[in-house]
């Protein structure tokens, strides 16, 4: 049973990247499942021990497996993702291997899904291959995808998610139908985290807020209702703070946090020193946990060379696509609001997984989760505009035709 669904799933999945008509991107698609294929059989087999040395792998795979000899209700359960694996590991004799093989092929769709989405818009060749090959490269997301980890579902989800709503900003096919589906592949991704159900509100804002026919933010009655609605949670959340905030500021998770603090004052722990007493307190410290998380391991908590490498390997693409992103404008006036919307998503995804991350390789795992956003904003950036264009083009010609004349 397993070798037939790894044939089938290999066979769907090679023909999505066959039906690519430029052979540079089906190129890059190809390769880089090779690279990840022989990362899977190196891990599998403990060729390449550093990456199959996970604890958290190790752990899902432990309590999928113990719970083949139990019933559904005494299944031992720590997250969804163990749900997901016992299930499938009934389906497959408990086969691990398999289980990495689709987190790889999830990893490998993305990358078909991300190229559709960098032809939505007039982006320069160059700035989509770009984009592909960061994702596509990127080694600790390579690692990510051919250990037993959840990483490969929810990122594959959120980029499902992502291409739905950009077809529905644009226009592209029923505008419900994307809305609808963008959020239902939201929830799909969300339900291995729930931290990423915070991508939801940027896409919120715009389904409120922005107008399609006029390209531009319009209230209406949908506007006000949905205000509304987010005035009426703001004030059910602080009226029952307690209920709501519970896990939030509750004493476990700040033992959590703590306890982690503490146990990898070692290892990688970055801002130990923070205190979480009150809202007020994670608010303040917010943007600092914001930065360690998009940017650690920084220089001065470098502790050697693996720290080194990370920072150069993963950290540096996170700086230099938020450099680009924060730094070009977008010609294009359609796409600005987009960029905007798209901004929003991020910093609350961020705020969210900051609050909870307290460690170098506990940051690098969670911020790929919104990789595939930051590279398309800063790829947004770069759209042309071809009004603009013509115009630049049509100066150029006045310019050489008078220097000609003379």
């Amino acid at each position: 049973m397993t070798i037939i669904f790894t044939i089938i799933i290999n066979l769907w999945l090679i023909n999505k990247i066959i039906k690519e008509n430029n052979g540079q991107y089906r190129n890059i698609i190809l390769v880089n499942y090779l690279v990840r294929a022989i990362a899977l059989i190196g891990t599998c087999t403990d060729v390449i021990p550093l990456m199959s040395a996970h604890s958290d792998s190790d752990y899902f795979d432990d309590l999928a497996t113990s719970n083949q000899s139990r019933s559904f209700s005494s299944w031992d359960i720590a997250t969804n993702y163990t749900i997901f694996l016992s299930v499938l590991y009934s389906f497959t004799d408990s086969s691990r291997w398999f289980a990495q093989f689709l987190n790889m092929a999830m990893s490998v769709y993305t990358l078909v899904v991300l190229r559709q989405i960098l032809f939505l818009f007039q982006i320069p060749s160059k700035t989509r291959k770009f984009v592909l090959l960061v994702m596509a490269f990127l080694p600790f997301y390579i690692n990510y995808s051919v250990i037993l980890v959840r990483e490969s579902w929810i990122i594959m989800f959120v980029t499902l998610s992502l291409y739905r709503f950009i077809c529905w900003y644009i226009g592209k096919g029923n505008r419900n139908r994307n809305m609808i589906l963008s959020v239902i592949f939201l929830i799909l991704g969300l339900w291995m985290h729930a931290g990423v159900i915070c991508v939801l509100v940027g896409y919120f804002l715009a389904f409120i807020t922005y107008d399609y026919k006029t390209n531009s933010i319009k209230l209406s009655r949908r506007s006000y209702v949905g205000f509304c609605f987010i005035a009426l949670m703001a004030v059910v959340i602080f009226v029952w703070r307690d209920v709501f905030l519970a896990k939030l500021m509750s004493e476990d998770t700040m033992d959590y946090i703590e306890t982690k603090n503490t146990s990898e004052k070692a290892n990688s722990a970055y801002l130990t020193w923070l205190e979480y007493s009150s809202p007020e307190k994670v608010l303040l410290f917010s943007p600092l946990k914001m930065f360690y998380f998009f940017y650690s391991p920084i220089p001065l908590n470098w502790r050697g060379l693996n720290d080194i490498l990370a920072f150069f390997f993963d950290s540096s693409v996170f700086i230099i696509s938020s450099w680009y992103a924060l730094t070009r404008s977008v010609y294009d006036e359609r796409y600005k609001l987009l960029k905007r919307f798209l901004v929003i998503s991020l910093l609350a995804t961020t705020f969210v997984f900051a609050f909870g991350t307290v460690s170098s390789g506990d940051a690098i795992r969670h911020r790929e989760k919104t990789m595939c956003i930051l590279l398309i904003i800063s790829a947004i950036s770069t759209v042309k505009n071809k009004k603009r264009n013509k115009k630049t083009h049509r100066k150029f010609n006045e310019i050489t035709i008078s220097n000609t004349t003379r």
